[in-house]
Protein backbone atom coordinates (compact mmCIF):
# COMPACT_ATOMS: atom_id res chain seq x y z
CA UNK A 1 0.00 0.00 0.00
CA UNK A 2 1.38 3.24 -0.62
CA UNK A 3 1.38 6.66 0.76
CA UNK A 4 -1.39 9.70 -0.74
CA UNK A 5 -0.41 12.95 -1.47
CA UNK A 6 -1.86 14.14 1.42
CA UNK A 7 -0.97 11.57 4.01
CA UNK A 8 2.67 12.52 2.98
CA UNK A 9 1.82 16.30 3.46
CA UNK A 10 0.28 15.70 6.99
CA UNK A 11 2.99 13.82 8.17
CA UNK A 12 5.98 15.61 6.47
CA UNK A 13 4.72 19.41 6.34
CA UNK A 14 3.43 19.15 9.52
CA UNK A 15 4.43 22.96 9.96
CA UNK A 16 6.24 26.15 9.68
CA UNK A 17 9.66 24.28 9.85
CA UNK A 18 8.86 22.47 6.39
CA UNK A 19 6.59 24.87 4.45
CA UNK A 20 9.06 26.13 2.17
CA UNK A 21 11.62 23.98 -0.13
CA UNK A 22 14.89 25.18 -1.67
CA UNK A 23 16.17 25.78 -4.69
CA UNK A 24 19.66 26.84 -5.71
CA UNK A 25 20.97 28.21 -8.97
CA UNK A 26 23.11 30.33 -11.28
CA UNK A 27 22.14 33.58 -11.91
CA UNK A 28 22.65 33.26 -15.45
CA UNK A 29 19.52 30.80 -15.24
CA UNK A 30 17.42 33.28 -14.04
CA UNK A 31 16.35 34.51 -17.52
CA UNK A 32 15.82 31.41 -19.25
CA UNK A 33 13.51 30.46 -15.90
CA UNK A 34 11.83 33.17 -16.14
CA UNK A 35 10.89 32.89 -19.95
CA UNK A 36 9.74 29.23 -19.55
CA UNK A 37 8.12 29.18 -16.21
CA UNK A 38 10.16 26.49 -14.81
CA UNK A 39 12.82 24.70 -13.39
CA UNK A 40 14.61 21.46 -15.74
CA UNK A 41 16.84 19.10 -15.11
CA UNK A 42 20.25 18.70 -16.51
CA UNK A 43 19.12 16.01 -18.57
CA UNK A 44 16.34 18.03 -20.02
CA UNK A 45 18.58 20.85 -21.18
CA UNK A 46 21.10 18.55 -22.71
CA UNK A 47 21.78 14.59 -22.72
CA UNK A 48 25.70 16.16 -23.32
CA UNK A 49 25.84 17.38 -19.57
CA UNK A 50 26.19 14.05 -17.94
CA UNK A 51 28.54 12.26 -20.71
CA UNK A 52 31.49 13.21 -17.73
CA UNK A 53 31.91 14.54 -14.52
CA UNK A 54 31.33 18.45 -14.08
CA UNK A 55 34.81 19.76 -13.04
CA UNK A 56 33.09 23.31 -13.54
CA UNK A 57 30.23 25.24 -14.41
CA UNK A 58 29.20 24.15 -17.74
CA UNK A 59 27.38 26.66 -20.07
CA UNK A 60 24.29 25.61 -23.25
CA UNK A 61 22.31 26.97 -25.69
CA UNK A 62 18.63 25.78 -24.73
CA UNK A 63 16.40 26.33 -26.94
CA UNK A 64 17.98 29.87 -27.52
CA UNK A 65 18.47 30.80 -24.11
CA UNK A 66 21.37 30.19 -21.47
CA UNK A 67 21.69 27.11 -19.75
CA UNK A 68 24.73 26.87 -16.36
CA UNK A 69 25.09 23.24 -15.37
CA UNK A 70 26.71 23.15 -11.50
CA UNK A 71 29.99 22.01 -11.20
CA UNK A 72 30.23 18.58 -9.40
CA UNK A 73 31.95 17.03 -6.57
CA UNK A 74 34.15 14.45 -7.01
CA UNK A 75 32.94 11.06 -5.92
CA UNK A 76 34.78 8.50 -4.68
CA UNK A 77 34.25 5.03 -6.09
CA UNK A 78 35.03 3.11 -2.48
CA UNK A 79 31.44 4.78 -1.25
CA UNK A 80 29.59 3.20 -4.90
CA UNK A 81 27.57 0.39 -4.44
CA UNK A 82 28.61 -2.42 -6.50
CA UNK A 83 27.41 -2.47 -9.61
CA UNK A 84 26.81 1.32 -9.43
CA UNK A 85 29.30 3.42 -11.24
CA UNK A 86 29.98 6.72 -10.32
CA UNK A 87 29.09 8.44 -13.63
CA UNK A 88 25.74 6.39 -14.13
CA UNK A 89 25.53 7.51 -10.47
CA UNK A 90 25.78 11.12 -11.84
CA UNK A 91 23.82 10.75 -14.77
CA UNK A 92 20.71 9.48 -12.64
CA UNK A 93 21.02 12.94 -10.56
CA UNK A 94 21.20 14.84 -13.75
CA UNK A 95 17.26 13.55 -14.01
CA UNK A 96 16.41 15.84 -11.52
CA UNK A 97 15.99 19.18 -10.18
CA UNK A 98 16.92 19.46 -6.41
CA UNK A 99 15.56 20.67 -3.64
CA UNK A 100 16.31 21.03 0.18
CA UNK A 101 13.71 20.86 2.79
CA UNK A 102 15.91 23.26 5.35
CA UNK A 103 16.89 25.91 5.18
CA UNK A 104 20.52 25.43 6.97
CA UNK A 105 21.12 22.78 4.30
CA UNK A 106 20.85 25.05 1.54
CA UNK A 107 22.79 27.57 3.02
CA UNK A 108 25.56 25.12 3.46
CA UNK A 109 25.64 24.04 -0.02
CA UNK A 110 25.54 27.90 -1.30
CA UNK A 111 28.76 28.57 0.95
CA UNK A 112 30.30 25.45 -0.59
CA UNK A 113 29.48 26.90 -4.05
CA UNK A 114 30.83 30.03 -2.92
CA UNK A 115 33.82 28.67 -1.80
CA UNK A 116 34.55 26.66 -4.93
CA UNK A 117 33.19 29.59 -7.82
CA UNK A 118 34.27 32.92 -5.86
CA UNK A 119 32.81 34.70 -8.69
CA UNK A 120 29.70 33.05 -9.02
CA UNK A 121 26.15 34.72 -8.45
CA UNK A 122 23.64 32.81 -7.25
CA UNK A 123 19.67 32.52 -6.92
CA UNK A 124 18.03 31.17 -4.22
CA UNK A 125 14.23 30.18 -5.01
CA UNK A 126 12.22 29.77 -1.83
CA UNK A 127 9.07 28.08 -2.67
CA UNK A 128 5.98 26.96 -1.24
CA UNK A 129 6.67 23.07 -0.59
CA UNK A 130 2.65 21.79 0.19
CA UNK A 131 1.89 23.10 -3.29
CA UNK A 132 4.52 21.94 -5.41
CA UNK A 133 4.47 18.59 -3.59
CA UNK A 134 0.59 18.48 -4.46
CA UNK A 135 1.01 18.85 -8.07
CA UNK A 136 4.52 16.89 -8.22
CA UNK A 137 3.87 14.12 -5.71
CA UNK A 138 3.95 10.95 -8.13
CA UNK A 139 7.62 12.52 -10.06
CA UNK A 140 9.22 13.23 -6.09
CA UNK A 141 12.00 10.94 -4.89
CA UNK A 142 13.61 11.89 -1.26
CA UNK A 143 17.09 11.38 0.11
CA UNK A 144 18.74 11.24 3.81
CA UNK A 145 22.24 12.47 2.65
CA UNK A 146 23.89 15.21 0.33
CA UNK A 147 23.77 12.74 -2.27
CA UNK A 148 26.27 14.51 -4.65
CA UNK A 149 28.84 14.49 -2.43
CA UNK A 150 31.41 11.70 -1.17
CA UNK A 151 32.07 11.92 2.53
CA UNK A 152 36.18 12.39 4.08
CA UNK A 153 36.37 9.26 4.85
CA UNK A 154 34.24 6.62 2.48
CA UNK A 155 36.04 3.82 3.50
CA UNK A 156 33.48 4.45 6.60
CA UNK A 157 30.58 5.32 5.62
CA UNK A 158 27.88 2.85 6.79
CA UNK A 159 25.96 3.11 3.45
CA UNK A 160 27.06 3.41 -0.49
CA UNK A 161 25.86 5.41 -3.19
CA UNK A 162 23.26 4.47 -6.36
CA UNK A 163 19.74 5.25 -7.07
CA UNK A 164 19.06 2.80 -4.26
CA UNK A 165 19.57 5.60 -1.77
CA UNK A 166 16.14 7.39 -3.10
CA UNK A 167 12.57 6.21 -2.15
CA UNK A 168 9.51 7.32 -4.23
CA UNK A 169 7.95 10.08 -2.32
CA UNK A 170 4.51 7.55 -2.27
CA UNK A 171 6.75 4.92 -0.41
CA UNK A 172 8.09 7.12 2.62
CA UNK A 173 7.94 5.70 6.10
CA UNK A 174 6.95 2.28 4.14
CA UNK A 175 10.14 0.82 3.22
CA UNK A 176 12.80 -1.42 5.42
CA UNK A 177 15.70 -0.13 3.48
CA UNK A 178 17.58 1.67 6.32
CA UNK A 179 18.85 4.47 3.68
CA UNK A 180 15.29 5.43 3.34
CA UNK A 181 14.14 8.17 5.67
CA UNK A 182 11.75 7.32 7.44
CA UNK A 183 10.78 10.41 9.16
CA UNK A 184 10.54 14.04 8.08
CA UNK A 185 14.02 14.97 9.94
CA UNK A 186 15.53 12.49 7.84
CA UNK A 187 14.67 14.16 4.59
CA UNK A 188 17.63 16.10 3.51
CA UNK A 189 16.91 16.38 0.01
CA UNK A 190 13.71 16.28 -2.37
CA UNK A 191 14.10 15.28 -5.78
CA UNK A 192 11.66 16.45 -9.13
CA UNK A 193 11.96 14.11 -12.29
CA UNK A 194 12.61 15.88 -15.52
CA UNK A 195 11.33 19.42 -14.37
CA UNK A 196 9.09 21.79 -12.63
CA UNK A 197 6.02 23.81 -14.33
CA UNK A 198 4.50 26.83 -13.58
CA UNK A 199 7.21 27.90 -11.15
CA UNK A 200 5.58 31.36 -10.45
CA UNK A 201 2.93 29.82 -8.39
CA UNK A 202 5.25 28.65 -5.95
CA UNK A 203 7.35 31.36 -5.31
CA UNK A 204 7.61 32.68 -1.63
CA UNK A 205 10.88 34.48 -1.78
CA UNK A 206 14.02 34.64 -4.01
CA UNK A 207 17.22 35.45 -2.66
CA UNK A 208 20.03 37.35 -4.85
CA UNK A 209 21.96 40.11 -5.01
CA UNK A 210 19.89 42.97 -6.32
CA UNK A 211 16.35 43.46 -7.19
CA UNK A 212 17.47 44.91 -10.56
CA UNK A 213 18.43 41.39 -11.94
CA UNK A 214 14.42 40.10 -11.28
CA UNK A 215 11.83 40.21 -13.69
CA UNK A 216 10.08 42.89 -13.20
CA UNK A 217 6.78 40.59 -11.98
CA UNK A 218 9.24 38.85 -9.69
CA UNK A 219 10.76 42.18 -8.10
CA UNK A 220 8.33 41.86 -5.35
CA UNK A 221 9.95 38.78 -4.40
CA UNK A 222 13.39 39.79 -3.54
CA UNK A 223 15.25 39.39 -0.73
CA UNK A 224 19.17 39.79 -0.47
CA UNK A 225 20.94 37.12 -0.60
CA UNK A 226 23.67 38.20 1.93
CA UNK A 227 20.53 37.66 4.47
CA UNK A 228 20.06 34.10 3.63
Amino acid sequence: MSLTVNKFIEDVIKDDSYSNLYHYTDLRNLESIYYFNKLISCAIASPSLSVSRRKCPQEINYQGHVFIANDQLPISETIMEYGCLVQQFRQFLDRHVFFWLRRNDCRIMYKSYARRNHNKQAVIFVLNSRLLIQHNFHRIKLCKYNSGSSPLYPQTCNYRKSPNIFVQASEFGLTSNSTHPSKANDIKEILVEDQVADLSIYIQQIYTSSNSVLPDPWKGFFCNINDF
